[in-house]
This record gives structure tokens, sequence and C-alpha cells, in this order.
């Protein structure tokens, strides 16, 4: 499998440009700034339209699906779950040709900045909080998922077949809740000593603790509360047990999610007001600022996109006046990211716009875009 040459990267650089140019001309008072192949299968646009309000720059990454080599999947922060990094600085550590800003996160928490909703990397659940709130999902067959995913987890031990409910995984735990902590939340699990923690070694549960449990590298942290403490019958030391988590309802072969909200399109249909009551938005986050969000058109490719609120040059968004300019690119499901000061995109490397003329706010994690070598693919690294 080889991709394509140089030659047809220009061809189909200029013949995109044409298409784009011919949809976007349609509209009075639109320009395209920027049109870049930033590898094959990967596209940066940045136009301006003339809107009500006034001026908006967009930017847009437009992505093959079909094309074998590209990646697409959240990241962490460096240091992992409450870290902080930009979004800019995830692109170049990861080695990802572009990215944005991911999910919301938790800022009220000092030194400890959470994501929000349900978080998969690599078929890996690295956070799952309390709300549900609308996702993007891709399988390993590259199909791409909308709608709010639901977790179901328990630890089962192989030898008495008895489970333990879980209630989160990598937050903060509440009342009378079991929580699974594992290595990507941190060394130590953080936890008041009001509750009971068995720590899994490989599949073996090693020590019991009462609070703030080392978190082994090979295995995870089972930390129950009030009532749920007494599931600890079921696990006692020494036995044999495997942490089972299952996402359900046609999210079963997702291997990336990543959370947002709200949903802004639905099969075509602007589904924003609905969608903020359902998912819990609110307050200052409904007005206008920078967005962020993904969406996918109807040919199955992907179309990331941010809008500058930067004041003085371009006026920002509301969640429904994203949904429209997303539709008129031919969006047909999308749902919202982090915005505000969060919305940041970048392009090997460099930042081609970050929300803040301060420079580029940390997030807790980004969407990376990766392209693969020839020898990946081939071997299914």
């Amino acid at each position: 499998m080889v991709r394509g040459s140089v030659f047809n990267k220009v061809f189909w650089s200029f013949f995109l440009l044409c298409l784009f140019a011919s949809h976007v001309g349609a509209e009075r008072g639109q320009k395209i700034f920027r049109y870049e192949v930033v590898d094959a299968g990967v596209t940066y646009i940045h136009k301006r339209i003339m809107a009500e309000r006034g001026p908006m720059h967009l930017h847009f990454l437009r992505v093959d699906m079909d094309d074998p080599f590209i990646i697409i999947k959240p990241a962490l922060a460096g240091g992992g779950i409450g870290s902080l990094e930009g979004a800019t600085s995830i692109q170049r550590r990861t080695g990802g040709v572009a990215a944005m800003n991911g999910s919301f996160f938790e800022p009220r928490r000092k030194g400890h900045h959470l994501p929000i909703g349900l978080l998969v990397i690599d078929g890996r659940v690295v956070t799952k909080s309390l709300l549900n709130r609308s996702a993007m999902g891709i399988t390993k067959e590259k199909k791409v998922l909308f709608g709010i995913p639901k977790l179901k987890g328990e630890v089962i031990s192989l030898g008495s077949g008895k489970t333990v409910p879980v209630w989160g995984i990598n937050r903060p735990r509440k009342n009378d809740e079991v929580i699974i902590y594992t290595s990507e939340y941190g060394e130590r699990t953080r936890t008041n000593r009001f509750g009971t923690e068995l720590v899994v070694e490989g599949t073996t549960v090693t020590t019991v603790a009462e609070g703030n449990s080392q978190i082994p590298d090979d295995g995870f942290v089972i930390s129950l509360h009030g009532s749920s403490r007494s599931f600890t019958d079921r696990l006692p030391i020494g036995s044999e047990v495997v942490l089972k988590l299952v996402l359900m309802e046609g999210w079963e072969r997702a291997v990336q999610v990543i959370t947002g909200g709200p949903r802004l399109l639905e099969n075509g249909k602007v589904v924003v007001h609905e969608s903020i009551v359902r998912e819990n938005f609110r307050g200052s986050i409904l007005r206008p600022t920078a967005r962020s969000a993904v969406g996918e058109l109807e040919n199955g490719d992907l179309l990331f996109v941010v809008i500058e609120g930067v004041r003085g040059r371009s006026v920002g968004a509301t969640y429904v006046e994203l949904a429209h300019l997303l539709r008129k690119e031919g969006v047909q499901n999308a749902i919202g990211l982090d915005g505000g000061n969060s919305s940041t995109m970048s392009v090997r490397g460099y930042r081609v716009h970050p929300a803040d003329k301060n420079g580029e706010r940390p997030v807790s994690n980004a969407i990376i875009i990766k392209v693969l070598e020839q020898s990946e693919v081939e071997t299914g690294e």
C-alpha cells in the first residue's frame, strides 16, 4: 500500500480548492485566506464570513476518514488526568500533523483539572465523570459515532464470580460510590480516609487501605465509600479479579471517545435547543464566544472547526450560529467542544488560532490527527 504521489496531492488540493471556492463563493462576504494540504487526506482552510453581528474568522480541518494512514484520537495533557498543556504542545509531543482542543474540563478543583464526560483512548477508558453529554466515537473500522454513550462497569472475582459495580473512573469519590483509579490519574488516589481501598496489582488484590492509596502501574485501585464498603467482602486479599468496562447501545466497538456537547446537528437537523437543556448547559457558556466543534460530512469525512472570538477581529458564535454554519458546510452530525479561551487549532506544531490574544490556554486534553508511516499500517501498530 503506497500513498499518493506529490503530483496527486497537488492535483487534489487544487481540485478541492475549486470545489470549496465555488461553494463558499455563493454566499456574499466570504473570503478564503488560506488553503493548505497538511498531508494527503488532511486539509486546512481559513476563511472569513460577514455575519449579522460582524466578521467571523473560521478555521477548518477536513479529514478523509477512508485514508488508512490517518488516525484521530484524544490525547491527555502531559502528566495525565488533571494536568494542563497547550493543544499545540500536545500535538508536537504526540507526533500529530494537526490538533485542536478537546473536551471541557473542571477548573474548580485547584491543581486538578478533570475532563468532563467519558474519555476513551485506544480502547482504554481513562475517565468517566458524572455528567452525561454528547460525544464523538470512532470505531476500529473508523466508523464515526455521535450521541451520549453509556458505560457499564464492574469488578469481577474470577474465583467466586461475585461482582462489584463501578460508579466512575478516575474522578473524585463521592458518598456511597465505587470509583476505579488507574495510572492515568497519577501516583495516588488523593482520597480521604473515610473509605476502603483495594489495591489490585496485575489481577490480584494485594492490599486493603483507608485512602490515598498508591496506584500500581500494572493494576488499579478500587475505592469504596459509605454503604458500598460492604462490597469489600466479595474481593478479599489474594482474590484474582478483572475490571470489565463495557460501552453499550451501539458504542461497543468504539476505541476512541471524546465528550463535548451540546449536540449541534443530528442527521442534518439543528438540535441545539433541546440538547442544551438535556445536557445541562447554562449561563455565560451560551453567549457568543470562540467556539470549537467536530462534525461529519455526508461522505463520511470529519470536519473540525474553530471560530475565533478575538475582540475587534471576529465576533465569535453562539451554539445555534455554530450549528447553522456547520450545516451550510454540509455537516450532518456534530457536537460542540470546549470553547472560549480554550479554542485552539494547531497545524504541524504552529498555532493557527489561539482564542486569546495573550496566547494559548492550556487544556486537559486535545484531539490529534496523526498520519501513520506505511510500516505502521502494514504491521497494524
